[in-house]
């Protein structure tokens, strides 16, 4: 059963859409930490740190890299709709497996190609500079850059199998731009 959240365009706070991804991810933080515990006990009992190397590693992965790249996404789609023309509301659904960013309103294609891009193309870009100031830093500091390739991976979801990229493609297919001159 889909949970809808529906706010005014311009009412909906950014910290809406992130604290909405960290319920969505909620049983995947909670599993996160009884690992890491149950690492560091074993850590303090037997005094192998490996597994709890190895888990803080994956939890800052999958807290960094997924969690906040998704929630970046889609409180990007959400700044793109704030000036967009025709919408009114904007909507946060959420079902088990998904959260969505859902314009209410009549958009013009300018507001729905904005908005479908502005979700990927803010993770690839936050990505994209994690892994340059990552490449600058290398001899002196070691940063996770599977973290920035996981904000990179967002390019991923223009393609037209994904929400957005068959946003992007409707859009881009319904409102050709116009050739040449008027007659």
């Amino acid at each position: 059963m889909a949970e809808i959240r529906v706010l005014p365009r311009d009412g909906m706070p950014w910290w809406v859409v992130p604290l909405a991804v960290l319920r969505q991810v909620r049983p995947l933080l909670v599993l996160l930490a009884v690992l890491l515990a149950a690492a560091a006990a074993w850590a303090v009992a037997t005094g192998d740190a490996v597994p709890l190397g190895v888990l803080a590693q994956l939890a800052g992965f999958a807290v960094v890299g997924v969690v906040g790249s998704f929630a970046l996404h889609e409180s990007a789609h959400v700044v793109a709709l704030r000036p967009g023309r025709g919408i009114t509301h904007v909507g946060l659904e959420q079902t088990w497996l998904r959260l969505s960013v859902v314009p209410i309103g009549r958009a013009d294609g300018r507001t729905v190609v904005v908005a479908a891009l502005a979700g990927p193309l803010a993770c690839v870009a936050v990505g994209g500079l994690g892994l340059l100031v990552a490449a600058a830093l290398s001899p002196v500091v070691a940063l996770p850059t599977a973290w920035c390739w996981a904000f990179v991976a967002h390019v991923v979801l223009l393609l037209p199998v994904f929400g957005d990229g068959r946003v992007l493609a409707r859009a881009l297919l319904a409102s050709p731009a116009p050739v040449g001159r008027p007659t």
